[in-house]
């Protein structure tokens, strides 16, 4: 990447002087996201050309309105975009001068967000505790770890409230700026060179927020981290603590600098600042869509279109004025701690958490059990299936044999369990219920229509006959024929049109003699296996964002 220096805007002059040797840098260039969008799947712009850069120390603030496009750089830069048919990034993410390496990248950065979930019955010690023996190496001795714990209470001001719990909306605990301390916290244990927030100071007055942004920048400042993160209209003591801004609109950047050079730059455009207005407000009012009326649209179209440009012709090239090569390459990532240690460290937090709301722990014990039966053995499924067949056996008028009356009962078992192992395949590889509704009774539909019960299978066109072999309904049909008619003897009246014959004559005319009932309870057995297998692909393939790095 070019090294270009900077000549229309003055930065960078309150830092120290930078140093190869300890000092680091996230810098993107030309950076464009795109996703497929409506029927027709048109490629729609979500990031266009974004540049810029966030050096050591420096806390750097993305501003813009809804659906401006802040999340989006900040997630794209993070590498935490979903992978999705058709996306594309494209530009250059780099840090200290190289592409970010996924097995080292998650171990360099940490990722605040915007709703912070943790465990309402630990205390804001407990909580930095746990995240510091789950996230710091097993080499790591305990002292030190509990050292690592005091010095992030004290830099965040959580002395006073270490020992409260963090609690919710039902039990008092921490107050939300507290809460968002701790939050920082969670991520600083493993002394990030990088740290992205979403939206801070969310859900918070200004004052918290202005104290929860003096801490981060003060961090910035004292752990050397780069800082970059969304806010939404802050103060202006706020816009004064950050290094620079970025300003979006429609995923456009129309400025990247000071917040004292974005108000000349307005300037220059034809838009001053008014007098007694919130610099932050401002940015807003005049790079907002405004989408009231097709005038409205037009008029702040061309404004934004009008920034965009000037921007382009004035900074289009502009980039980091120093060195891009300053750290050596990342060594491999190793994992901190084996997974049994891990998986102690997580049960021994959770059980804590648990054992202290002592009004649940009955009700957790039980849901728990609850759970487990309903999840691993789904017996609603079964029990309804159990009813169904004891009921229907004696109210049909099958056969009067404990044996195959227990068989019926083992054929509709297996197939309420196969058929649940599809619908589970089918909700992994769907992405909305709605076309799982439509999906699922597509296929019964296929399998019914070829399980033998309305078309002779032996007369089907080999074109389709191979359906019968992947259809449950097939073997369930086959076992439950041949479970009842084999051995069975016919006998015709004087007023019956008919002759007397042998049961198993019926099952072959039929063409459901083969396979075996019993090795029709295996089959379906094993496709239940292979649809829950398959389901889990798709789950993995569905469920799991995967890191963009180009």
């Amino acid at each position: 990447m070019a090294v270009v220096e900077s000549h229309a805007v003055k930065v960078d002059d309150d830092l120290p002087p930078i140093s190869s040797e300890n000092s680091s840098e996230i810098r993107w260039k030309n950076v464009t996201y795109t996703v497929p969008y409506g029927k027709t799947k048109e490629p729609k712009v979500l990031l266009k050309n974004a540049t810029g850069y966030v050096r050591q120390g420096q806390m750097v603030a993305i501003m813009g309105g809804s659906g401006a496009g802040k999340s989006t750089l900040l997630n794209t830069l993070a590498g935490r975009i979903a992978d999705q048919k058709g996306s594309d990034v494209t530009g250059e993410i780099l840090f200290n001068g190289e592409p970010r390496n996924p097995a080292t990248w998650t171990n360099i950065c940490s990722y605040v967000e915007q709703d912070d979930l943790m465990f309402t019955n630990l205390s804001v010690e407990e909580t930095l505790t746990y995240a510091a023996q789950l996230r710091l190496p097993s080499s790591m001795l305990a002292e030190e770890k509990r050292q690592k714990v005091d010095e992030i209470i004290m830099q965040l001001n959580l002395n006073g409230c270490r020992k409260t719990w963090i609690g919710d909306s039902l039990s008092r605990g921490i107050s939300g700026g507290e809460r968002k301390r701790v939050a920082i916290g969670v991520e600083l244990v493993t002394n990030p060179s990088v740290l992205f927030l979403d939206e801070p100071t969310s859900g918070l007055d200004s004052a918290n927020a202005l104290g929860i942004l003096k801490i981060i920048k003060k961090l910035a400042i004292t752990r050397g981290i780069v800082i970059l993160m969304t806010v939404h209209q802050p103060r202006t003591e706020i816009l004064d603590l950050c290094d620079k801004i970025i300003l979006l609109s429609m995923g456009k950047t129309l400025w990247f600098g000071p917040t004292d050079a974005a108000l000349a730059h307005f300037k220059d455009l034809g838009h001053p600042l008014p007098e007694k207005t919130n610099p932050s407000d401002f940015f807003l009012d005049v790079i907002t869509m405004d989408l009231r009326t097709e005038e409205a649209k037009a008029a702040s179209l061309a404004v934004i279109e009008k920034f965009h440009n000037a921007y382009q012709v004035k900074f289009g090239n502009y980039s980091s004025p120093f060195p891009s090569q300053m750290l050596p390459a990342d060594k491999t990532y190793v994992w901190p701690l084996p997974w049994y240690m891990e998986l102690f460290v997580l049960y021994k937090r959770n059980m804590k958490d648990v054992f202290r709301n002592k009004g649940a722990i009955g009700a957790t014990i039980g849901q728990a059990i609850f759970l487990i039966f309903l999840m691993g053995a789904i017996p609603l499924c079964w029990v309804n299936s159990l009813l169904m067949s004891i009921c229907l056996y004696w109210m049909v008028g099958l056969q009067v044999d404990v044996v195959r009356f227990f068989t019926f009962v083992l054929l509709v078992l297996n197939h309420s369990n196969t058929a649940l192992s599809l619908a589970y395949c089918i909700g992994s590889a769907v992405p909305t219920p709605q076309v799982g509704q439509i999906l699922g009774p597509l296929i019964i539909t296929i399998f019914l229509l070829f399980g033998g019960q309305l078309l002779n299978i032996g007369s089907v066109s080999w074109v389709f006959r191979w359906i019968q072999y992947v259809s449950l309904i097939s073997y369930t049909y086959k076992g439950l024929v041949q479970n009842e008619f084999d051995g069975l003897q016919i006998q015709c009246t004087a007023n019956m049109n008919c002759q007397t014959y042998d049961g198993s004559a019926v099952v072959a005319s039929y063409s459901v003699d083969n396979p075996t009932k019993y090795f029709c309870v295996l089959i379906n057995f094993g496709l239940g296996l292979g649809f829950l297998a398959l389901g889990y692909t798709f789950f993995q393939k569905t469920s799991r964002p995967m890191m963009r790095l180009k």
